[in-house]
């Protein structure tokens, strides 16, 4: 059949079916296109495909609705004739034309689908199409409908439907009726608002976000808890605390407070947070302490000058991610990281803008963490440190990124570290990279050269230097970089590239260009002229393989070998290093060819073996040794090996040649016959000549090299074998870089007269292995970098007396080192400073000493945590640590090892706690429990302690020490030899006695014996553990318990292997790939016990996650697949066997018809089914858009109802909503769908009922939107206007800003059309951009009046902006509702009620022209920013105080010969921010300034911009009705003195004016910008006691800077970029460098930047002060370069601050007892200490008379006891001089004080008098009851006689409680009385002159007190 569609024939199939379809897709996306069916000789009726009426839906009920159909002739209904299924409808109403729509009614019909849709014209169908009805759509609940509605219209949406706005309100299905809200954002861009909507109506929802200007009330916090699925909640704004009692729901993970001004307490940390983000912090945040947490993961914080980092933020377990942020520079950073955090693994710090760059020192504790794995900071607000590094090698290799920043950060890091730096400008040169692996430059701006030496080439994995500013030339040592790793795209390398670029292929070549290099590119040949191999001869071994690296130049990445049967060889080093596998061999010579960079070069070895050595080896044996044999190989000084290719060949492999006594004997046989020796010994009285030395190089496989006596030295210039090692016993000769450059390893182990070393290691150092003596004949040489090979050093020290000898201290300039050791012999007599290099080394993994030669170093502890794990033997070292200062005295890494032999120093001083093995033996100390808390018991292997004296009982820990050594023999737990009398743990008991016969005996315990029978009470499993197991790799099952044994055994050897994790505490089982469920194995633990436990455990369930069916071929893909055996799958009722899966994805060839529509099938693994899945052809074919949509799928087999609220679907796992289904066998649903983050497959779920009736998968594909057909033409246009011509306008995002309107098309967001020509006619309709959001007509163009009178059409329109609008917008004029922004930059018509009636915000109207006006204004609420201007025709516009709303006027002035309004305070009473803006054509210094400004009340800022005003007649400008404000000037120049009230600011930008006699003295604030005036800093008119900063900064300021500006408070005096150039104040010297920056560069006489930092001039007027014994006393004293800030060495010192910076500080006194004592404090950050002294009077708390009648005085500040000056003690006004007593106390005769009589006294010590006290000898002292008192508390008084003389040891209680008195006589006190909790009688107690007084207070009110009424 033929189908013609839109004029195009198609060829059709004929049919199966019934239906029908193209071969080839119709092409485009058309509106509408007619077609036709021609079948033989008939044809049908031509039928319509309309876009919009597939797309339109109607009710099963029927209804009415309004459709777009294309072209319409005509709008007389009469004419028209509707069917719908045949049933005439009727037409309400028609818009005829091309765009043509028909409004009608229509009817109902019995089920959903596809129903005829004809219109005719006068009786002839001009329309024949389709329409689909649809089901019932579910609605928003209605209260959560209200709340909807109502918050969207803060974000301007006015709308029935807000789930039609899902960027807001996002709907989700609750049944067949409802929809609930999901997520609500809700969002203002204006002014501040509260929220005043119930958001708990949307309770179910699972996230919340208020943003923009918003603020939540109280009430949302404290409702929260109505949440049920609460799981995220964002708020930009919270100023101050949530409320206490709000409670977060228990369902919320994520928690953002953009900005936040409370408290982050307990209520955050005990909730169920995973991550908080808070970003900004206002006045009144704070942190409380975090308690322990579990939960909470990532925390985003601020840190502020009052708030530091979260305390015991080690509390929170799970957090991996710390991000610190900064948003203000006038503080110092916390530096707690390593307390507070210390277990942290990400760590950020991310600078806002506001902090400013260089602003802060980094902190030193982040250098001290542990576990960092990855270091971040974005932003360049840290200066780098003093030290010129940041250190982080406390922590494992990690990553460093690097963001934004202008600086070098150079961060020390361990070997195997990452380097990232992006998107900053950084010279990377001197960055040490030596220890990073992989190095990442990117979008690094620097222009430099590619760095070089600072990159260890020999470890380096990856180097990307991409899309920076390197250039030059590519050093030769990026050869060296792996294959494929090195990346240079994209930079300026115009130098050369190195030779081994030429050798590259096209794959290599890419990851290098583009670059613009001297001699070479893309198209350069491939060659390799610069390949080079050092050697090509290559002499094999008789009897072993050997292993030759052979150096060379260009070699490449791979080498292949020519033919199969030559030796293997590899490249060992990139380009510059091959190793050859030489197997053993015998007399032959063979050349072998090997082709490099993919047989580009070819090379071939020559391969020789060396011949016999019989004939020698028998000589030596007669000869030394008096044996004659036919065979030297049976000898023990000869032997052999067998030839590796000839096995009944031999070799000799060593040689001993010895001569016990007798002279000495020089050795004259030719040994080079045993060339292929490893081991030659010439010991005893032989001897060597230098000739045997020069032909060690005939020996290649020499390893080891004896030398009994060496009595010269070792000739120089000799070839040593390459891995050759050379011991002397005794050696008297020099020590010479030979040795070093040719030798693998030295050793000497004494030395002789004669013996010296040379002074520093010589370039090209070899030598791995080094065994030296160190004495007065030689030492460590230096410049111990050239020898990197170094990795053992054994120090043998003797002979050293002198107590002055330096013991070297250099070993850290051998980074590889892994084994020292220190032998310290009798004849070294003093103790030596332990070198604490040692510990700095990296890779040191073995540390012995022998001897007690070494004492502690200054810093007092021994830190050896910089290398990975060590093992550490200490033998008779004592002194070592005993000498320790600090505690622990030694800390290791972990998995370290410990072993002490014969020390007695204490073992507290050690920390353990990283140690796997602890060997403590014969140690010499008092009695001691077993070391517990220091040991990790969870990572121990072996602990042995013995011969020494513990006591007590073994703790419970000790059972996960492992029953044997780490090697399964041996003691893993030894505790032998002790005094160990108390308990053991249950675990011991498990095992018996017997075992621990000899481990744990002898000692005397109280419950065990070494005959004890095993028995474990204490045996126990916890059955909590994962049984689900993956079947794609091995599983691991942890398993816990207590007494678990040492060992498990399984009942059967077929059972998951198993094993004890950790003795006695821990289980892990590895369960093998398999498949099934319930399995179920039993195994045995504590041995001959026999305790069973059973396993049991199920694989996980197949899953299928994708599949694809093509030409009969099922694949699928998925987890649960088996890896072991064969699966089963039914298939359209067919059963199939599938094999193992190798990759997770199976696949079966079937037998079911490629063109089947739907079939389902069933995987089933082991006994578990996969459930079934359909595939449904139309579902494969049916590609969604990755952004979301709708979509209609038919063919989908049976859909069982049309009945919405029956259905649900789900596409990858998130419900969609379906929006009709065509029920049947060949049913049809349409959906919206969610958008996807990638392409590919993805679940599609359809239920009925909540059953599952589909389960199937829909794919994902990218379409690239167009712009709309006509805006695209309009935009097209509107760019030529500016000169551009393009197909793709929105490839000019800067004219055309396109947006997506679906998954089809795009539309203009916004539109800039400029002309800068001459005036032209915008000719095209601009409405076409309907939705559009910006419109800008700029230049010289001219829009229409039908532009205006169509600007309804515009429904999203927010800005418009017009450059040239030189007459009236027409009358007709109609806003649109959403317009907010008005620009008319030059306008000549009537400002009216069309502007302010409308919902316009801001208008900007910058010219005047031509009949400009303004109308008066009426009331209006939303215009907030007004920018006018005014004209000789046109003055203030008249009502403007109706603008309610409006905070800025700003009035532009264009011309000059007129004279300004002066109304403002009339029209404008209210306004905070006036301007003046004066244009080019204004004049300068022309208009008066309106007088009625100086009337304004509530004006904030007055801006002046130009120099249009002349200044008042009275010389200023009065600002003074209003209050604070800032005064801002720019391109002024004159001065225009503003009188303003104190606390405003003062700005001036960009002018020319002087300032000396400007009165600043009521502006805290100053700053100014680009001011050219020469001139002096002003002082006088500046007060400096109110001042809070000063800014004059790129200006003409010179000479001196006066002392006044000493006075500004930190930080916040700018003098940055004048011409200064006379003296600073003295202050400037005490800066810091942080302080400094602010005031350079200048060029000062007496200052610069490297001017030392001092502080000559800082003094303090006063440094003694007298407290008071009962109150707090503040002291003000004056100084002179105090400096800013202040502190205390010891926290217990009184309070002291600056008041006024650097020549005032505050002391507070607390009330004391103390006589004189010291505190010292820290003035300028430590640089100036200074000693304050505090006394107190004496005080007198308490007297008695004694036995003797003596008046003892106790109390405090008395005299010294010995003092030369005694107390002075006043008795009724007399003084006697009386000292004080042994016991502190003062004791009066009686016959100064008489017990019979009364009297007051009071005590003198030197000019400090005490309290005054009375005696009285009265006896009627009495206390009277009190009645009426209020339970609430009050005051009342109490009466009674208290005695004459009262005074400070006068005290009254009520209950017990203290009570405090507002006025005491002799007779009567007046009290505050305390709470009570019940009515009732209280005792009531006075204590008057050491006598108690009784009685009873009675409580009978309960009433407010009141302040509560």
């Amino acid at each position: 059949m033929t189908l013609l569609a839109d004029g195009i024939a198609y060829n059709v199939p004929q049919t199966t079916d019934g239906t029908i379809s193209t071969t080839t897709p119709i092409p485009g996306h058309i509106d509408r296109f007619d077609l036709l069916l021609i079948a033989g000789t008939q044809a049908s009726d031509v039928y319509s495909y309309i876009d919009e009426l597939s797309s339109t839906f109607l009710n099963l009920t029927g209804g009415a609705t309004d459709v777009s159909v294309g072209f319409i002739p005509t709008e007389n209904i009469n004419m028209l004739k509707l069917y719908i299924n045949g049933v005439e409808s009727t037409i309400l109403s028609v818009i005829p034309g091309t765009l043509g729509s028909i409004n009608f009614t229509y009817p109902s019909v019995p089920s959903y689908g596809y129903y005829s849709f004809v219109v005719k014209l006068n009786g002839i169908s001009i329309i024949n199409s389709q329409i689909r009805y649809y089901k019932y759509i579910p609605k928003l609940f209605s209260d959560q409908l209200i709340i909807a509605r109502s918050v969207l219209s803060y974000a301007g949406i006015v709308t029935n439907d807000p789930c039609s706005y899902p960027n807001y309100i996002t709907c989700a299905q609750h049944n067949s009726m409802f929809l609930y809200v999901e997520k609500a954002t809700v969002y203002n861009g204006g002014a501040f608002k509260n929220i005043s909507e119930d958001l708990t109506a949307f309770w179910n929802a699972t996230e919340i976000n208020v943003m923009g200007n918003l603020f939540v009330l109280d009430y949302f916090y404290l409702n929260m808890y109505r949440f049920t699925k609460l799981k995220s909640l964002i708020i930009t704004f919270q100023v101050n605390d949530i409320p206490s009692t709000a409670v977060f729901p228990s369902t919320l993970e994520t928690l953002v407070l953009n900005t936040y001004g409370g408290s982050v307490n307990n209520r955050f940390f005990n909730s169920n947070l995973k991550q908080l983000n808070i970003y900004t912090a206002l006045t009144g945040f704070n942190v409380s302490p975090c308690p322990v947490n579990n939960k909470l993961e990532k925390l985003f914080i601020p840190v502020t000058s009052t708030q530091g980092l979260p305390q015991n933020g080690f509390n929170l377990q799970s957090l991996d991610t710390l991000s610190i942020s900064i948003n203000s520079y006038q503080f110092t950073l916390p530096n707690d990281f390593d307390v507070q955090f210390p277990n942290i693994p990400n760590l950020e710090f991310r600078f806002g803008i506001q902090a400013g760059k260089n602003t802060f020192d980094f902190p030193s504790s982040v250098e001290q963490l542990t576990e960092l794995t990855r270091f971040s900071v974005y932003g360049d607000g840290f200066y780098n440190p003093t030290k010129g590094y940041i250190d982080l090698l406390s922590s494992p290799p990690l990553s460093v990124f690097f963001s934004e920043v202008s600086q070098n950060y150079i961060v020390h890091a361990n070997p195997g570290s990452i380097y990232y730096l992006t998107n900053s400008n950084v010279p990377v040169s001197i960055i040490d990279f030596s220890n990073y692996t992989s190095i990442s430059v990117l979008y690094n701006n620097y222009v430099q050269p590619l760095p070089v030496n600072t990159i260890n080439f020999n470890t380096v994995t990856e180097l990307a230097f991409l899309n920076s500013g390197f250039y030059g030339s590519v050093p030769s040592e990026y050869c060296k970089v792996p294959l494929k790793s090195l990346y240079l795209m994209d930079n300026n390398l115009d130098g050369t590239a190195p030779s081994c670029f030429a050798c590259f292929s096209t794959s290599e070549r890419e990851m290098l260009l583009p670059n613009p290099y001297s001699n070479f590119n893309a198209d350069t040949p491939r060659t390799c002229p610069s390949f080079s191999v050092e050697t090509s001869n290559i002499i094999g071994s008789n009897v072993e393989t050997l292993i030759v690296k052979v150096k060379g130049n260009d070699l490449g990445f791979s080498v292949s070998k020519a033919f199969p049967s030559s030796p293997d060889i590899s490249i060992s080093e990139p380009n510059t290093e091959l190793t050859i596998t030489i197997p053993p061999g015998l007399d032959t010579t063979s050349p072998f060819e090997y082709l490099f960079h993919d047989g580009l070069v070819s090379f071939s070895f020559i391969l020789s073996y060396p011949s016999d050595s019989n004939i020698l080896a028998k000589e030596i044996l007669l000869k030394y040794y008096g044996i004659s044999t036919s065979d030297p190989c049976t000898t023990s000084y000869i032997t052999c090996k067998n030839d590796y290719i000839h096995p009944l060949d031999q070799y000799v492999d060593s040689v001993r040649v010895y001569l016990p006594s007798g002279s000495p004997v020089i050795l004259t046989e030719d040994l080079t016959v045993f060339g292929n020796s490893s081991t030659i010994m010439l010991q005893g009285n032989i001897r060597v000549s230098d000739s045997f030395y020069f032909n060690l190089y005939k020996f290649d496989k020499l390893v080891s090299l004896y030398v009994d006596y060496q009595l010269t030295t070792v000739p120089t210039g000799i070839v040593y074998p390459q891995y050759c090692r050379f011991s002397i016993l005794y050696y008297g000769g020099l020590v010479h870089d030979d040795l070093f450059k040719g030798l693998e390893g030295f050793y000497v182990s004494f030395s002789l007269p004669g013996y010296s070393i040379v002074s520093s290691f010589p370039v090209n150092t070899k030598v791995k292995w080094l065994s030296l003596p160190i004495s007065p004949l030689g030492t460590l040489p230096t410049n111990g970098f050239n020898a990197p090979n170094i990795v053992s050093i054994n120090n043998i020290i003797h002979d050293i007396t002198d107590p002055s000898y330096i013991f070297p201290n250099n070993y850290n300039q051998f980074p590889n080192v892994y084994n020292i050791q220190f032998q310290f012999w009798p004849s070294t007599t003093v103790k030596l400073t332990y070198p604490l290099s040692v510990t700095t080394l990296p890779k040191l993994d073995t540390h012995i000493i022998y001897g007690d030669g070494f004492k502690s170093n200054s810093i007092g502890q021994f830190n050896f945590l910089t290398s990975s794990r060590l093992y550490l033997h200490l033998s008779q070292s004592s002194t070592l640590i005993k000498s320790c200062t600090q505690r622990p005295c030694i800390t290791l890494p972990p998995g370290s090892s410990f072993s002490s032999y014969g020390n007695d120093f204490s073992l507290d001083l050690i920390d353990f706690s990283n140690y796997t093995d602890i060997r403590i033996s014969n140690h010499i100390q008092s009695e001691r429990k077993l070391l517990v808390n220091t040991i990790n018991f969870d990572k121990i292997l072996s602990i042995e302690i013995e011969n020494s004296n513990f006591i007590g009982s073994i703790p419970e820990e000790y059972c996960s020490v492992p029953k044997l050594g780490k090697y399964g023999y041996g003691y893993g737990l030894k505790l032998a030899n002790n005094k160990l009398n108390g308990t053991v743990p249950g675990c011991f008991k498990c095992v018996g006695g017997i075992f621990y016969a000899t481990s744990l005996f002898p000692n005397t315990f109280l419950d065990f014996t070494p005959t004890d029978p095993p028995s474990c009470p204490t045996f126990c499993i916890d059955n909590t553990y994962n049984n689900i197991v993956a079947t794609n790799s091995p599983t691991v099952i942890t398993i816990n318990g207590k007494s678990l044994g040492h060992s498990i055994t399984p009942l059967s050897l077929l059972q998951p292997q198993a094993q004890i994790s950790i003795p006695n505490k821990q289980i892990k089982i590895t369960v093998p790939i398999g498949e099934g469920r319930d399995y179920k194995f039993t195994y045995y633990l504590q041995g001959p016990l026999n305790y069973s436990f059973t396993l049991s455990y199920s694989y996980e369930k197949p899953i299928i996650t994708s599949f694809a069916f093509e030409n009969g071929l099922l694949s699928c893909n998925g987890s649960g697949f088996s890896y072991g055996s064969n699966m089963g799958l039914v298939a359209d009722g067919i059963a199939y066997t599938i094999p193992k899966t190798t990759n997770g994805s199976i696949s079966v060839a079937t037998t079911i018809p490629s063109n089947i529509s739907r079939f389902d099938f069933e995987l089933f693994v082991g006994n578990q089914s996969s459930g079934f899945y359909s595939y449904v052809d139309q579902l494969s074919k049916n590609y969604l858009n990755l952004t979301g949509g709708s979509t209609n799928v038919s063919g989908i087999d049976f859909v069982p109802t049309s009945d919405l609220t029956m259905l649900n679907l789900f596409i990858n796992g998130i419900e969609s909503t379906i929006i009709s289904a065509q029920p049947g066998p060949l049913g049809s649903i349409k959906f919206n769908y969610p958008l996807a983050s990638s392409y590919g497959h993805y679940s599609f779920v359809l239920q009925y009922k909540g059953v599952t009736i589909l389960n199937s998968q829909v794919r994902y594909f990218k379409y690239v939107p167009k712009l709309f057909p006509d805006q695209l033409a309009v935009a097209k246009k509107l760019l030529e206007y500016s000169g551009i011509t393009t197909d793709d306008p929105c490839s000019y995002p800067n004219y055309i800003k396109c947006v997506q309107h679906n998954s089809m098309f795009l539309y203009v967001e916004e539109a800039i059309s400029y002309n800068g020509g001459s005036l032209v006619n915008v000719t095209v309709d601009l409405t076409t951009f309907w939705n559009a959001s910006k419109i800008s007509v700029m230049g010289n163009l001219i829009v229409l009046d039908s532009f205006y009178l169509n600007l309804n059409k515009f429904v999203r329109l927010n800005h418009l902006a017009i450059s040239y609008q030189p007459s009236n917008i027409p009358a007709a004029t109609i806003l649109p509702n959403t317009l907010e922004t008005l620009s008319l930059n030059m306008y000549g018509g009537s400002v009216d009620n069309r502007f302010f009636n409308s919902n316009l915000k801001q208008l900007d109207i910058s010219f005047g022209v031509g009949d400009f006006s303004i109308s008066p204004c009426p009331i209006n609420n939303k215009l907030k920013k007004l920018y006018i201007p005014v004209t000789p025709t046109q003055g203030l516009p008249q009502n403007g105080f109706n603008l309610q709303s409006l905070d800025t006027l700003s009035i532009s002035i264009n011309d000059y010969q007129f004279a300004l309004p002066n109304d403002f305070n009339v029209q404008f009473p209210n306004i905070p921010n006036l301007e003046f803006r004066f244009g080019a054509w204004s004049g300068k210094k022309t208009f008066g300034f309106p007088s009625s400004v100086e009337q304004l009340t509530k004006l904030k800022q007055l801006f002046i911009h130009g120099d249009g005003f002349i200044t008042p007649s009275k010389g200023y400008i009065e600002l003074l009705k209003s209050p604070p404000l800032t005064v801002w000037f720019n391109d002024v120049t004159q001065n225009y003195f503003v009188k303003a009230n104190p606390g405003s600011s003062f700005v001036l930008m960009s002018s020319n004016v002087p300032l000396n006699n400007v009165d600043f003295k009521n502006y805290t604030s100053i700053s100014v910008w680009y001011n050219n005036y020469v001139q002096e800093l002003p002082v006088s008119t500046i007060n400096f006691n109110t001042i809070k900063d000063i800014t004059f900064t790129q200006s003409g300021f010179y000479g001196n800077v006066p002392s006044e500006y000493c006075k500004v408070p930190s930080k916040s005096l700018y003098l940055k970029s004048n011409n200064l150039n006379g003296t600073v104040p003295t202050c400037f010297v005490c800066f810091s460098t942080s302080e400094r920056e602010m005031l350079l560069p200048n060029p000062y006489s007496n200052f610069n930047a490297n001017t030392p930092r001092s502080c000559p001039s800082f003094n303090v007027e006063a440094s003694s002060f007298v407290g008071s014994n009962e109150y707090t006393s503040v002291f003000t004293v004056k100084g002179t370069d105090l400096g800013f800030s202040v502190s205390k060495v010891s926290p217990l010192s009184p309070d002291v601050k600056i008041s006024k910076p650097n020549t005032e500080l505050v002391i507070t006194l607390p009330p004391g007892v103390d006589t004189s004592i010291s505190h010292q404090y820290l003035f300028h950050d430590g640089l100036i200490s200074f000693t304050f002294t505090f006394s107190y009077p004496p005080l007198i708390s308490s007297f008695s008379f004694n036995s003797n009648n003596e008046l003892v005085i106790s109390g405090s500040s008395f005299s010294p006891v010995l003092a030369t000056i005694p107390n002075s003690f006043v008795i009724n006004g007399a003084s006697h001089q009386i000292a004080t007593s042994s016991d502190g106390k003062i004791r009066v005769p009686p016959s100064i004080a008489s017990k019979t009589t009364s009297f007051s006294f009071y005590v003198i010590v030197g000019s400090l008098q005490s309290n005054i006290v009375g005696y009285s000898t009265s006896t009627l002292l009495r206390a009277d009851p009190v009645t009426g008192l209020n339970v609430r508390s009050g005051s009342a008084t109490v009466t009674g006689n208290f005695g004459q003389y009262i005074d400070s040891l006068f005290s009254i209680s009520i209950n017990n409680e203290p009570c405090s008195f507002i006025q005491l006589t002799s007779n009567s006190v007046k009290v505050n009385y305390p709470v009570v909790s019940q009515f009732g009688s209280f005792p009531l107690k006075i204590y008057s002159n050491g006598q108690i007084l009784t009685s009873t207070a009675t409580y009978t009110n309960d009433f407010p007190p009141e302040s509560e009424f």
